[in-house]
C-alpha cells in the first residue's frame, strides 16, 4: 500500500471525508453561529489546525499532561477564535470522540500504528481528541464560510 509521511494513501481521504461530512452535517443542522466567516477564515483556520498537527510531532517525548494540556488549550483558542457557539462546540465535541475512535478502531485491525510514546490512549495519542476538537470546530462553519463566497 502506498504511503505518505508513514500513513496509509488512503488515510488523508478519510480524514477530509470527515471533515467534510462534519461541514455538511453542521450546515444541515442550521446550528446558529456566534461569527460569519469568509473564505479567508477558512484558510486561517484551517492553516491553525494543521499548525497543531505540526506542533503534536514535537511533542512525542512529552509528558502526557504538558501535550494534552497544551494540545487542548490551543485547541479551545481556535473554537474561541472561530465560533465559539454551542453549535460548534457540539460538532467540535463530537470529532473529538468519534475521530479518535475511528482511529483506536484502525489501529485495533492493524492498518495503523503510534509510535511507542504516542500510543497511550487504547493505542493513538492522548492528545488526539484535542486536534480533533480543533478540526471539528473548523469544520462546524466550513460549509457557510465556503458557500458564501461562491465557488
Amino acid at each position: 500500500m502506498p504511503e505518505i509521511w508513514n500513513s496509509g494513501i488512503w488515510f488523508p481521504f478519510l480524514v477530509s471525508g470527515g471533515v467534510l461530512f462534519a461541514a455538511w452535517s453542521a450546515e444541515r443542522a442550521d446550528l446558529p453561529a456566534v461569527k460569519t466567516r469568509n473564505r479567508a477564515d477558512v484558510a486561517i483556520g484551517a492553516s491553525l489546525v494543521l499548525a497543531l498537527y505540526a506542533l503534536t510531532a514535537m511533542l512525542n517525548e512529552q509528558p502526557v499532561t504538558v501535550s494534552v494540556v497544551l494540545t487542548g488549550a490551543i485547541a479551545v483558542a481556535i473554537w474561541a477564535w472561530w465560533d465559539p457557539s454551542p453549535g460548534a462546540l457540539m460538532v467540535a465535541t463530537a470529532a473529538a470522540i468519534v475521530g479518535p475512535l475511528v482511529e483506536i478502531a484502525i489501529v485495533a485491525i492493524g492498518a495503523a500504528s503510534y509510535g511507542d510514546s504516542t500510543d497511550g490512549l487504547a493505542g493513538v495519542a492522548h492528545w488526539l481528541p484535542c486536534l480533533y476538537f480543533a478540526a471539528g470546530a473548523v469544520a462546524s462553519r466550513l460549509w457557510a464560510a465556503i458557500a458564501r463566497d461562491g465557488l
